[in-house]
């Protein structure tokens, strides 16, 4: 220790220490503000109090110890705290000086701070871990993490429940396992190199709500909402890794389409009620239009005679034009009033009778575009309506033959079968080897008015119309396609006892068999045309008003046959019916109704339990006359005085 002089700055100079020349409060703030940066401790720990101590510390030399400091927590293995102050007079004025540093500390306490820091920070990423793995398992969303590999290297409870299977069983799995089963929305097979995960993987791109459906043990459904998100290092382009989160929309898929099937439903009823108001109104001037036509065809053909002139035949092809067009209408508004839902009759039918009566009628269609093969036999009856059959045949027919691209009846078939479902059902298939229907359309095309063709060479209405009238029959109608794998439409009816019944024949008119007959209509030129029809053979009454009708009837007035309109103002045709049921029963029972489209329920029911025939308009001038001749033989006993 070496001898120390007394003058104050001397001996801090021997001591190798600068005296602080400035004022005591700064010395001692910024003494205190550099011991607190070297030892990473409080400010408050570092206050040197009073001028005595100072002075005492001073006196006794820099070697000395500040014990207050020894046992703080920040100095650990031994390091030690050494203190020197002095005091000095400068110019009059006592300074109070002081110096504090440290010895042998900067490492251990560097050391200290790291190990305390690497501590506290292990303890905060375990408690971030242990919460991190309870979110994980508590979440109700499926987690997936997968490797590059594609293996899954962790999955939640959730994603075991969702997917069917156990957390072991989705351990190392792979989305390029051959036991996954999964489709797509449009139900076409979901191949495991295109799952969400496969595609991150590949593209580092993230997949957001994807729908995919999967088979839970190979046969259950489950639909699931997935997303894949990619993992990647700091500044790499490809993914290390992805998540895939998933959500079962099972049951809100199955809300859904019933919501979507409801709209539909609503959609058809509504458009059938358009339907059959237009029908009603298109059926009234077609049905004058229609027999003015074939009765002007007669007439024209009678003066004529055997040698027709160039201009004859020349007005009769124009005429004979315009019928087709007619029936081209008929044919249209026929569409529209089975949209509408009337209610065909259900009785044995032939199926191969059907079958070769719409062969017979698409012909036009399928000549030199395909083949059509019937393998329909005459072994199956069903429940429905011969003609409704037929329709619904001669659709899908033409839709075949329309969906070929190419004309070539070598290679485009069409195969007409037929067979037992085994549950009292039998079902007739339509099948052809065209291009198929697109998957995305599979859910529209039974929609009213959904026509893939270009406008004006469909209407839309052949599916939905073939649909609304098979399942009036207690039937069903789909379809099942593939792009380039051809389509197949199926009708399931109940079957009934084979048939062999002939088709009626037309009733013709017996020479002078003449009757009184009344025709009751609001609309005059129908009233005119089926008086010019009828009235070569017969007496015809005509009325607009069907209150003027029955107002004669009450009066005693006689008539073998009652042609009668159902849909009238002031009192309908089943009013008048019935009224006349009670004062002329024995009319009553003469009446023909006419309707151009019941489509009020009312009047289904009503000609549904009425005795009576209905003619449907349009009708030809034969089914007119052979429904009159008809009612005069069956009514053939004469009539009261």
């Amino acid at each position: 220790m070496p001898v120390l002089p007394s003058d104050e700055v001397s001996r801090s100079a021997t001591l190798g220490y600068l005296p602080l020349d400035a004022a005591t409060d700064a010395a001692l703030t910024g003494l205190v503000s550099l011991a607190a940066d070297v030892l990473g401790a409080s400010g408050a720990a570092l206050v040197l109090v009073g001028p005595a101590r100072q002075h005492l510390l001073s006196t006794r030399g820099a070697g000395n110890i500040d014990h207050l400091f020894v046992e703080h927590p920040l100095l650990v293995e031994g390091c030690t705290l050494r203190l020197h102050c002095a005091l000095s007079e400068l110019e009059g004025s006592t300074h109070e000086l002081a110096t504090a540093f440290v010895t042998q500390a900067a490492h251990h306490l560097e050391s200290a701070r790291h190990q305390r820091a690497v501590s506290v920070e292990r303890g905060v990423a375990q408690e971030s871990a242990r919460r991190l793995e309870v979110l994980f398992e508590a979440m109700s969303e499926g987690v997936v993490v997968q490797e590059r590999s594609g293996e899954i290297s962790a999955a939640n409870t959730a994603a075991a429940r969702i997917l069917g299977l156990t957390p072991e069983q989705l351990a190392g799995r792979s989305s390029l396992d051959p036991t996954w089963r999964c489709v797509r929305e449009d139900g076409s097979p979901f191949p495991g190199s295109e799952h969400l995960a496969m595609v991150t993987l590949q593209t580092g791109v993230p997949m957001v709500d994807v729908v995919m459906g999967v088979y839970k043990d190979g046969e259950t459904l489950s639909w699931i909402s997935v997303n894949a998100l990619p993992l990647r290092e700091r500044g790499a382009d490809a993914p290390y890794a992805v998540i895939t989160t998933f959500h079962d929309i099972t049951a809100m898929k199955a809300a859904q389409e019933a919501a979507e099937r409801l709209t539909r439903q609503e959609h058809v009823v509504t458009t059938g009620t358009l339907a059959a108001g237009i029908g009603h109104e298109i059926n009234n001037p077609l049905t004058f239009l229609l027999a003015n036509l074939e009765f002007s065809l007669g007439e024209l053909d009678a003066v004529a005679g055997g040698e027709p002139t160039s201009r004859v035949r020349g007005l009769a092809k124009a005429l004979v034009e315009a019928q087709e067009g007619g029936e081209r209408i008929r044919k249209i508004v026929g569409g529209l009033r089975a949209l509408a839902r009337e209610v065909p009759k259900a009785v044995p039918t032939d199926v191969g009778r059907a079958v070769a009566s719409a062969v017979s009628m698409a012909t036009v269609d399928l000549r030199g575009k395909a083949t059509v093969v019937d393998k329909v036999g005459s072994s199956f009856a069903v429940m429905a309506d011969e003609s409704r059959l037929a329709q619904i045949l001669v659709s899908l027919l033409v839709n075949a033959a329309q969906a070929f691209e190419g004309e070539d009846a070598t290679k485009n078939r069409v195969v007409v079968a037929c067979e037992s479902c085994g549950d009292g059902r039998v079902c007739i298939s339509v099948s052809d080897n065209g291009p198929g229907i697109p998957p995305e359309l599979h859910r529209r095309i039974f929609d009213p008015f959904f026509t893939t063709k270009p406008i004006g060479q469909a209407t839309g209405l052949g599916l939905s119309i073939s649909r609304s009238i098979v399942t009036s029959l207690g039937g069903v109608l789909d379809v099942d396609s593939s792009l380039g794998g051809g389509t197949t439409f199926r009708i399931q009816l109940p079957a009934a006892e084979a048939t062999t019944a002939k088709a009626p024949t037309r009733a013709t008119v017996a020479p002078g068999a003449a009757g009184r007959i009344l025709v009751i209509d609001d609309e005059p030129a129908v009233l005119a045309a089926i008086g010019r029809i009828l009235g070569k053979d017969h007496d015809v009454v005509m009325l607009s008003d069907s209150r003027e009708a029955l107002r004669q009837i009450e009066a005693g007035e006689h008539f073998d046959v009652v042609f009668c309109d159902l849909m009238m103002p002031h009192l309908s045709g089943d009013a008048l019916y019935e009224r006349v049921a009670t004062v002329a029963p024995a009319i009553a029972a003469r009446f023909v109704f006419i309707t151009g489209g019941a489509c009020e329920t009312r009047l289904q029911r009503f000609l549904s339990q009425a005795p009576n025939p209905c003619l449907d308009k349009p009708f030809s001038i034969d089914t007119l006359r052979t429904a009159a001749q008809q009612q005069l033989e069956r009514h053939a006993a004469p009539a009261p005085a």
